[in-house]
């Protein structure tokens, strides 16, 4: 049966723990039960089907409606080299499971948040390489018309950090190809990039990556030359570790994390005449929309 909450506190939904609150929260457990949901919420203005809340910052006013998947869009499966997942599976699930079953392709992952939907919905990666690459093919179903597909990567478009199919659909089951490797080699590169991205990437309530890399450029190497590491506005800090992340350290308002990313792109644009683009997605109702 589908779960239905009213006016759920959208912070405890995302990494940011910012979010006001949300009208209607539905949990869909499989595909009767999201189509029933997506139903629900057709004629709200301001709804999206909610991942882990790891590259989002929900406006204070919140939204008008989400979904979240469980059940059956959790579920992780393979056969040969080949791994199923349902889209609200954890990404960290996956990466595990493919170790233990000595597939490799999907290392660089480890330690990244979120689900595999989101994952696929922001086209995200280490800096080496994007989910998509290993993409073999994704099944969807389209918000208005609540039509079912499976489409290859030729059948969309994607870039650095961009997916086509974000919008119109709901992504709800992915199959990844991987190659079959040693389990100890796996393992050993799975530690590898876990150790990396621990030492690398700062602890507190975040986002993750707040902008996207200029082409050749790291964006938090180019945060820290314009002396901005480490920066405090309010209850925000521009984290110590990486000049790429922005630590909530109490009740910040996500209107106080818009005003800091305006001004951390235009004390860049400044200074070194670059300009650069937001990685996290804003959602919800803001002032100066």
């Amino acid at each position: 049966m589908l779960q239905k909450f009213k006016n759920f506190d959208g912070k405890n939904l995302t990494t940011f723990k910012i979010g006001g609150k949300i009208g209607k929260l539905l949990i869909a457990s499989n595909i009767k039960e999201l189509k029933e949901a997506i139903q629900i919420l057709s004629n709200e203005k301001k709804w999206l089907i909610l991942g882990a809340g790891s590259n989002i910052l929900m406006s204070d006013k919140g939204l008008d409606g989400a979904i979240k998947l469980k059940g059956d869009f959790l579920k992780i499966t393979h056969h040969k080299n080949l791994i199923s997942c349902g889209g609200g599976a954890f990404g960290s699930a996956v990466v595990k499971y493919a170790e233990n079953q000595s597939l490799s392709g999907i290392e660089p992952f480890s330690g990244l948040p979120g689900t595999v939907g989101g994952w696929i919905a922001t086209n995200c990666g280490p800096k080496e390489m994007n989910i998509i690459d290993i993409l073999e093919s994704v099944t969807v179903i389209n918000k208005k018309t609540l039509r079912i597909k499976t489409l290859r990567k030729k059948d969309f478009d994607y870039s650095y950090r961009y997916c086509s199919l974000k919008n119109q659909y709901g992504i709800i089951n992915v199959n990844f190809k991987l190659r079959n490797k040693q389990k100890e080699e796996i393992k050993q590169k799975n530690k590898k990039y876990m150790k990396y991205r621990l030492s690398t990437q700062p602890k507190g309530s975040s986002v993750g990556c707040i902008f996207k890399n200029p082409k050749g450029k790291s964006a938090g190497k180019i945060i820290d030359s314009c002396g901005l590491k480490g920066f405090k506005m309010k209850n925000l800090q521009i984290s110590k570790t990486h000049g790429n992340f922005i630590i909530n350290q109490g009740k910040s308002k996500a209107e106080d994390v818009f005003e800091m990313i305006e001004l951390i792109k235009k004390n860049v644009f400044s200074k070194t005449g670059i300009r650069l683009t937001a990685e996290v997605e804003k959602i919800g109702h803001f002032k100066h929309e």
